[in-house]
């Protein structure tokens, strides 16, 4: 990801970033699995029912979290759902076996195996987190005083972020690593080289970075902006939405977040729900973002709405005509032109050609 800091906003919370992140215990409760007595019924009805309930550390509901359900053995079924208000979901009409529950694509916790052979039972989930009264945008500040890593430490990370922030990444690397060997697992600085490496295009070890900084804090709500980035470059569109749906309950008002959100749902062919996104990204912007327009031209693509991606992408190029996104936004738009043209009906004039180029930054 080669515009990484202006895709997704992080190099404006670098320095924030280096002032520290909460640390959170990554303790995870045990699971805890309640079901009625085994019943005679036959394994071939599909009378059965489990309602996960999942919770954070101090027993709030989590809401809007992905659940996952899937049978150990044939035949195979698999099925995500998002928690309720409440926290749960009911799965039905599951036939007496064993099952595997995965909360937030085990993002934070490991997944459950199961045997349902009751009519209905209940699994009972906690994710290593704790909801702020009211999230917010400064979610994952706090003073050096409650940080307490090592001095040494803090001093090296201080420098790296620097670095970082001079576009000397060669340097924040090596001070990133020093900072590490000072003080192993710091989730700053596992945070910080998971950021170099998606804006020089390793998306794997960005994520692996980026987990092993979670494993370390697991309320640290950029973090997870960050890890679904580089999941959105990968394509890999669900576990992005994993991330987010976390950081969307630590953090609030930031554009990255629905930006980010947004392109998970480009990926997965939900373009009414990534204009949304995108929409929502613009009104948290202070100035006109090139990068969330063009991810809403590509949503309107998929919508066949030209005129609206091609007034988007208009705008772009009114605005920064030699900017870093210039270039993408002339092909799009020439692929609009040409399908618009009465005359022109050659492959090129497809608009699932324009509407499949997806965003790379």
């Amino acid at each position: 990801m080669r515009h990484a800091s202006r895709g997704f906003g992080v190099r404006n919370c670098a320095l924030r970033l280096a002032i520290g992140l909460a640390f959170a215990s990554a303790l995870l409760l045990p699971a805890c699995f309640a079901q009625d007595p085994p019943n005679s019924r036959s394994s071939d009805t599909t009378d059965h029912a489990l309602t996960c309930v999942l919770r954070d550390l101090n027993g709030h509901p989590l809401s809007a979290i992905a659940i996952e359900l899937r049978s150990a053995s044939p035949p195979l079924e698999r099925i995500r759902a998002l928690t309720e208000s409440d926290g749960s979901y009911t799965f039905g009409g599951l036939r007496e076996g064993e099952y595997i529950v995965t909360a937030a694509g085990g993002l934070l916790s490991q997944p459950q195996h199961l045997q349902i052979h009751s009519e209905h039972a209940t699994l009972s989930l906690r994710l290593p987190i704790e909801l702020p009264a009211v999230p917010s945008h400064t979610a994952d500040l706090v003073s050096v005083q409650q940080l307490r890593p090592p001095t040494k430490a803090e001093q090296t990370l201080l420098k790296a972020t620097e670095a970082w922030t001079h576009n000397d990444r060669h340097l924040s690397r090596a001070l990133a690593l020093e900072a590490l060997h000072q003080q192993p697992d710091y989730a700053l600085a596992l945070t910080l080289l998971g950021m170099i490496d998606l804006q020089e295009g390793h998306a794997d070890e960005a994520i692996s970075n980026l987990l092993q900084s979670l494993r370390q804090c697991a309320i640290a709500p950029r973090t997870y902006l960050v890890l679904a980035s580089a999941y959105n470059q990968q394509h890999r569109n669900a576990e992005a939405l994993d991330a987010l749906s976390i950081a969307s309950k630590l953090l609030t008002g930031s554009w990255q977040l629905h930006y980010e959100t947004g392109r998970a749902y480009l990926g997965e062919g939900r373009f009414q729900s990534a204009v949304t996104e995108f929409d929502t990204a613009q009104q948290l912007t202070t100035d006109d973002n090139m990068v969330v327009r063009l991810g809403k031209a590509h949503a309107l693509l998929g919508l066949q709405d030209y005129d609206g991606a091609r007034a988007e992408l208009a705008r772009i190029l009114e605005k920064s005509p030699h900017g870093i996104y210039s270039d993408e936004s002339r092909k799009l738009a020439g692929l609009i032109d040409a399908h618009r043209a009465p005359a022109n009906n050659s492959a090129d004039a497809d608009p699932n050609v324009a509407a499949s180029v997806r965003i790379e930054h």
